[in-house]
């Protein structure tokens, strides 16, 4: 689901797999753990203007 969403970082556009490890919870809650925690607003972002 959240695969394809592209994150926009001051390296240039990456896929959320490229900037985290992402792991399904469970039915309701994934968990992405950014391997640079600076990119974690740019990641937040992203999902949020996804509108998922």
């Amino acid at each position: 689901m959240v695969e394809n969403i592209d994150v926009e970082t001051p390296y240039g556009n990456m896929k959320i797999p490229t900037l985290g490890h992402v792991t399904l919870m469970d039915a309701q809650t994934i968990k992405i753990e950014p391997r640079d925690k600076t990119n974690l607003k740019h990641i937040e972002k992203s999902i949020y203007d996804a509108d998922i």
